[in-house]
């Protein structure tokens, strides 16, 4: 049963080709475009073939693993923002919420569409590593450098930190998705659940910068605060995990505040099941089938 509604909702949003175009498949797309520009100057430029262009160029590992790092940052959630605030909100905007809430239970239309967001996002954005991992490949032959070692070792820690990789973006992925769903349960709006998103976002990001400023003029360490963000616990989870030591919120001039790898993972999840819930419950107490 919900093999089949997860289907009709893949098939519904990828029905949307210019929405899908925009926010899923602009990655890929990008990425293909980049690599065909590439090759076009090596083919035409003979200098562009010197054996030597081929340092700096990441090996098979740092391709793969490097290209989510693009999503990973606000940019990425604005992307995502957008794809979340149209699959939620849209169904307020052109009335199709009351096609589907009499056959199912709330709470699965609502948990169905999370997962297939996040499915569409980490399919689009493997798809893209893999294409970055075979243009750069194609310019490693091209110049005859290796490619990097393929020993057991090196790819061990490939998966460790590509898996990483993943987690966090899906991660950061629900987050947003649940400020556009939250936002449009409340507007009803594509445009305000996006432009919502998109201030939430900007203000996390903008906290510490805040933080330091109001230390600078009233003398007022809140930097406290900031560790509590999503954006700041997604940084320190990964630091914990690919250096073994965490991220400081600080300068030699304020004590750095540092978290504990337990302790982020403890309030992403609070952040995943705050903004769910309150999702969730304002979404079954509304009236959408008149």
């Amino acid at each position: 049963m919900f093999a089949n509604l997860f289907a009709g909702e893949w098939k519904k949003i990828a029905g949307n080709r210019g929405m899908t175009t925009l926010f899923v498949w602009s990655a890929p797309i990008a990425a293909v475009i980049f690599f065909a520009f590439v090759f076009l100057v090596i083919a035409l430029s003979p200098g562009a073939r010197d054996p030597s262009s081929a340092q700096g160029l990441p090996t098979w590992d740092q391709a793969l693993t490097d290209t989510w790092l693009l999503l990973n940052n606000p940019f990425g959630r604005y992307v995502i923002a957008g794809f979340a605030a149209i699959v939620f909100a849209g169904e307020y905007q052109f009335g199709t919420w009351k096609n589907f809430v009499p056959h199912r239970r709330r709470t699965t239309l609502l948990l169905n569409k999370f997962i297939v967001i996040a499915a569409f996002m980490m399919f689009a954005w493997t798809l893209m590593a893999v294409i970055v991992c075979l243009g750069f490949g194609l310019m490693h032959l091209i110049y005859g450098a290796s490619y990097g070692s393929f020993d057991g070792e090196t790819v061990r820690r490939f998966a460790g930190e590509y898996l990483l990789n993943m987690s966090v973006t899906g991660t950061a992925t629900l987050i947003a998705a649940g400020y556009a769903a939250l936002a449009a349960m409340i507007t009803r709006s594509i445009l305000s659940s996006f432009f919502i998103t998109i201030i939430i976002t900007i203000v996390e990001d903008a906290l510490l910068l805040v933080l330091f400023i109001l230390y600078g003029l009233l003398d007022l360490n809140l930097l406290r605060l900031y560790v509590y963000t999503p954006s700041f616990n997604l940084i320190n989870i990964t630091s914990w995990i690919t250096n073994d030591t965490p991220t400081p919120v600080g300068d030699d001039m304020i004590p750095s505040t540092t978290l504990s790898l337990e302790a982020s993972i403890a309030i992403i999840a609070a952040w995943i099941v705050v903004i769910l819930g309150l999702t969730l419950w304002r979404f079954n107490r509304q009236d959408i089938t008149t």
